[in-house]
Formats: structure tokens, sequence, C-alpha cells
């Protein structure tokens, strides 16, 4: 979903997509999903600090 195979080419994307199945897909979207949002305020934080200096 997000930036789950971010750095991953196009063949190796399609073959993971395709040696999962839906639920293992869901889970995993939701797992980053979740992660995601615990880390977003921890990166505002960090970026204000960074401009304040």
């Amino acid at each position: 979903m997000h930036f789950s195979g971010a750095l991953l080419s196009g063949d190796r994307i399609r073959a993971n997509y395709h040696s999962e199945n839906a639920k293992d897909r869901n889970e995993r979207n939701r797992l980053i999903s979740r992660i995601l949002i615990f880390i977003s305020p921890y990166a505002v934080i960090t970026i204000l600090i960074y401009l304040i200096k």
C-alpha cells in the first residue's frame, strides 16, 4: 500500500502480489497503515525541530 515495496522493481512487486492471498495482503496493509498513523506525530515533531534550529 504505502511504502511496502517502495524499493522493489515491478517484477518483484507482481511476484509478491500473486504469491499472497487477499487476507494476508489486507492484514499487511492494515499493519502498515497503523504504523504510519503511529509515526506521523513523531515525523511532524522532527520536522518542526529541524525548522526551528
